[in-house]
This record gives structure tokens, C-alpha cells and sequence, in this order.
């Protein structure tokens, strides 16, 4: 099986030297993201800071498909930040309902005690373990268990995990003396008892050439 190595990937993440990273609370990340609409209409997503000026964030397809996306905010207790959106990138779209996608903000974000680049997962091998969803661990459950009527097996990009939806999309994987990485986003819908996690592993790729590109070294 191939793992991905991605020597240049995710600096500004290592840069904390500490387990902040996804790790404030219950293993997982202490703000909220908001999408904000022309007209104001606000959505919550389930996004993390991967660099100083770019989000990995998913939502509903049809969202990114709107050019009327304006602002990104970061809320965390009665503190918000708040960012225009310089560009939304090409969605990576996982099915007809959902999609990933990174989010180019229009200045830097200053860095806190609660907003810090996220740590992501970098191989392509499932952990057996240290799976965890708002502060509940996820275990792996065979890929059966989340077929559909229409689907007889699941993407190459899923995993089958038991157990059902929370108020976070975010999946991360949390091992001792390593820094807890967001492994995936959590599909809040099928099966009450099994969910499917779509992981951010197969994107690396993509995501590390427009966030680090190699001609900017």
C-alpha cells in the first residue's frame, strides 16, 4: 500500500512545537467556522486553519457552487474573526450532496491561543485506532455496514465508522506524543448507527500545491 510523504506539507501546523493543534478541548478544534452570504445569511461548516490564509472546509455542494460566499468568520466563545474570501478553490467534490473545499482568505490570520494552523493527515493507511468525533472515539466498522441501496461498496476515500453525528463534522486521529491531525469529515446522514468518514489523505496532493507551492521554496 502507497503512503504518502509529503516532506514540504502542513509547516505552519509543526510550527506550534506542542499539542494545541486540534487538541484545546475534547480533541478537537475550539472555534467555529461561519460562512457568510451576500445579504448576510450565515452557515456553519466544519472547517480548520490549515495555513495562514487557507481553510479546508466542507459543506453542502451547492454552497460552493454560489459565488455569493463573502466572508469566513472564526468564532470561539463572544471573540470573532472575521475574513474576506479572496477565492474559493475548485471543490473536491465526494458525492452529489457534500463537498470539500479550501477556502483562500484575503489577508493573514494572526495566530492565538485558540486559532493555529490544523495538523492533517498525511498516509493513506487506516489507523486501527484513536479515531475521535467531538471528543468520542470512533471505531472502524466493516465497509458493509455503510452501503446503501444505491452502493454496494463505498469510495476508495471512505471509511465505515459505528455511531452517529455530533455538532462537529471533524474527525481526527489523536495518538500519544504525536500532534492530533484531522483525518477526515464525518457524513451526517444514513444509517443512525454507522456513518461513513471521508478522508482528507487523497487531496494532499492538490491541497499542497496551491497552499505551499514547490516554485515558491
Amino acid at each position: 500500500m502507497t503512503i504518502f510523504v509529503c516532506l514540504k506539507l502542513f509547516p505552519a501546523c509543526e510550527e506550534t512545537h506542542d499539542l494545541r493543534s486540534a487538541a484545546i478541548h475534547n480533541n478537537t478544534i475550539p472555534y467555529e467556522v461561519h460562512l457568510v452570504l451576500a445579504g448576510g445569511k450565515i452557515i456553519k461548516s466544519g472547517g480548520v486553519l490549515i495555513e495562514k490564509r487557507f481553510v479546508l472546509i466542507t459543506s453542502s455542494r451547492w454552497l460552493f457552487l454560489d459565488s455569493n460566499i463573502e466572508k469566513l468568520e472564526f468564532l470561539f466563545s463572544d471573540t470573532v474573526v472575521s475574513k474576506k474570501i479572496k477565492k474559493v478553490h475548485p471543490t473536491l467534490e465526494y458525492d452529489s450532496l457534500d463537498a470539500i473545499a479550501l477556502i483562500e482568505l484575503d489577508s493573514d490570520v494572526d495566530n492565538n491561543y485558540w486559532l493555529y494552523p490544523t495538523c492533517l493527515h498525511t498516509s493513506e493507511i487506516i489507523p486501527k485506532s484513536g479515531l475521535m468525533n467531538d471528543g468520542k472515539t470512533l471505531k472502524i466498522a466493516q465497509d458493509s455496514n455503510c452501503f446503501d441501496s444505491d452502493s454496494k461498496k463505498l469510495s476508495p476515500f471512505e471509511i465505515c465508522v459505528d455511531g452517529g453525528c455530533s455538532l462537529s463534522e471533524l474527525v481526527f486521529l489523536v495518538e500519544e506524543e504525536t500532534t492530533p491531525r484531522l483525518f477526515g469529515f464525518l457524513r451526517c446522514y444514513g444509517d443512525d448507527n454507522y456513518r461513513r468518514v471521508q478522508k482528507v489523505s487523497p487531496y494532499l496532493d492538490l491541497i499542497e500545491n496551491i497552499v505551499w507551492p514547490k516554485n515558491e521554496n
